[in-house]
């Protein structure tokens, strides 16, 4: 194989634009070598064609050098770009996670502090009634009894075996609430009558006898703080067979621990004899 032929089989080898520049280079050359000696017009057309062909292969080359330089400045764009995007949105994340927690935090500590005057103002209230409710629990009414208007406790009455004693009752609530409904019972050391009453023994030694109304009988309804009951009847007691002192008490129920006063039915003194 001659040198031209060896030539074109090297750059035929090489599938690339340089390989195929360089194969025309060589082919131009040995067209020079081989036509020296004797140039012809044939010879002139053909060296035309051969520079024309070679101009054609380096533009060809400039424009795939050209063309690959533009591809790997979009290849590596759009690798910045894959690169970047990713970078962007985690900066931007970051930058939202920043913000969420501050105001997270924020909202956290306005209801923190909702929470904490809630709570405050609960157990205020809380407070408020439990003093209520202690108070009124601790307040109680107090009954006070009389007779006639005046306290019935530790009067003395004199009378005689024909003459029954008649108590004029009304009851004051001195205390902090109102009564309930009211209960009257009348105790005796010796055996007395009170009209319409109903008389039972007690185990009591001292005092042996208790009288109570009749079931039908309604004494008084409750009796508001300050005021003063009147009970419109009487209590009529009668000793038939008084020679001695005889103690009573009596007992007022009106919803806490019951009121007792005590007092005496006496022998009226006989007039001497002139």
């Amino acid at each position: 194989m001659g040198l031209e032929g060896k030539r074109k089989t090297q750059g035929l080898s090489k599938p690339t634009v340089q390989g195929i520049t360089q194969r025309t280079m060589w082919e131009f050359f040995d067209f020079l070598r081989s036509k020296s000696t004797s140039p012809g017009g044939d010879d002139v057309k053909e060296l035309k064609l051969k520079l024309e062909r070679l101009e054609a292969a380096d533009a060809a080359r400039k424009e795939a050098e050209k063309t690959m330089g533009e591809r790997q400045d979009r290849h590596l764009k759009t690798v910045s770009l894959i690169v970047a995007v990713p970078g962007g949105i985690i900066a931007i994340t970051g930058i939202l996670m920043v913000i969420f927690g501050r105001l997270a935090q924020t909202d956290s500590r306005e209801t923190t502090r909702e929470m904490r005057a809630d709570i405050n103002n609960a157990i205020s209230q809380m407070h408020s009634n439990f003093d209520r409710l202690a108070g009124d629990a601790l307040k109680q009414p107090k009954l006070e009894i009389l007779h006639q208007g005046a306290p019935l406790d530790g009067r003395k009455f004199e009378t005689d075996s024909d003459s029954p004693i008649y108590l004029q009752l009304s009851f004051k609530n001195t205390g902090q609430k109102k009564t309930e409904e009211l209960r009257v019972r009348v105790f005796t050391s010796e055996r007395v009558t009170v009209f319409g009453w109903e008389e039972v023994e007690t185990s009591e030694d001292s005092l042996r006898f208790r009288y109570s109304p009749p079931s039908y009988q309604k004494m008084l309804d409750s009796i508001p703080t300050g005021d003063t009951a009147i009970w419109s009847g009487t209590i009529d007691v009668w000793a038939p067979e008084l020679k001695t002192n005889i103690t009573c008490r009596l007992r007022a129920f009106y919803g806490v621990q019951p009121a007792d006063v005590y007092f005496i039915i006496s022998p009226r003194p006989s007039n001497p004899k002139p």
